[in-house]
């Protein structure tokens, strides 16, 4: 009975170590392993944090740096760009200084149709560059008027009957529109090496009428829209074979609907170089010149065309 009762005890005793073995070590394993792995875990973490921050603190660092640099380069760049401007300002200075016109100044008297009018002029001729130039004093002496210079518009005019006016007032007709070739009329602009001749004078500007007999004349339109006061001009024979005289006729429209109508005729000679012709226009509306011949044919030519307004 006693042997069995330690027996059975000592099977109890085996239970319960088997029951530790089993149950308690691998929870204290388990709870060692969890502790472990905290531990190892929060270093891997702590270090990882560590090395962040590391990371941040030398970004933050170089960051600075080439904040300082970009600072430094745009105040160097500042620099270079004044440097340069004033490099630019000294060259132009440089150049200027190399460029300047040579200028010689001298007194001057006046002659007018070999008679002395004024003498001593201080400064009152110049020259620059090798180039002549007059003072305004000296001009309004030997033109006997004032010239005026109208620096807004920067226009120099000269009126010979001394008045004060910076006004266009004449024009001449090859600057314009106005004139329109009608039968045998040839036309001279200045924009080619065509010329004609009156006397001693050539011309390059202008225009011809031809005529070959009564029925045949040659004529010149012009468009004057109502502008224009008076026109002026020189007429005279075309240097050649044909110096017979002829006759100049003017007619107008006066108003748009008007007809053309004859106004007044002027006579030319063949042995005269040139007859200056003054027409009032009176601001019509339209204006032809006809140039009319007898018998053989003659030319003549028109030219110092000028319109006024």
């Amino acid at each position: 009975m006693e042997k069995n009762n330690r027996k059975e005890e000592a099977e109890k005793r085996e239970t319960k170590k088997s029951i530790r073995d089993n149950l308690i070590f691998p929870l204290i394993v388990a709870i060692v392993s969890i502790l472990l792995t905290y531990h190892f875990t929060a270093e891997s973490v702590q270090k990882g944090v560590v090395e962040t921050l590391s990371m941040k603190l030398d970004y933050i660092e170089a960051t600075d740096k080439i904040e300082e640099a970009i600072d430094e380069i745009s105040k160097k760049d500042k620099e270079l760009k004044e440097y340069e401007r004033k490099s630019e300002e000294l060259q132009s200075k440089v150049s200027s200084a190399q460029n300047a016109s040579q200028v010689e100044y001298h007194t001057i008297a006046i002659f007018k149709d070999g008679q002395k009018t004024e003498d001593g002029i201080k400064n009152g001729w110049a020259i620059i560059d090798g180039k002549n130039f007059y003072s305004e004093n000296t001009m309004n002496s030997l033109l006997g008027h004032n010239v005026y210079l109208d620096e807004v518009n920067s226009t120099l005019s000269f009126n010979s009957d001394g008045s004060n006016n910076y006004k266009e007032t004449k024009v001449a007709l090859e600057k314009t529109d106005v004139l329109r070739p009608g039968k045998r009329c040839t036309v001279f602009d200045g924009t080619s090496s065509d010329t004609f001749s009156m006397g001693s004078s050539t011309y390059n500007t202008g225009f011809s009428l031809k005529s070959d007999g009564w029925y045949y004349e040659g004529t010149a339109l012009f468009d004057l829209s109502e502008k224009y006061s008076k026109i002026s001009f020189d007429v005279g024979n075309i240097n050649g074979d044909s110096q017979g005289d002829a006759v100049l006729r003017i007619y107008f429209r006066k108003a748009t609907n008007d007809k053309m109508t004859f106004e007044q005729e002027f006579e030319l000679q063949g042995d005269v170089s040139s007859k200056h012709v003054e027409i009032n226009l009176n601001h019509y509306c339209d204006m032809t010149i006809e140039l009319n011949h007898i018998d053989e044919g003659v030319e003549y030519g028109f030219a110092n065309l000028v319109l006024e307004y």
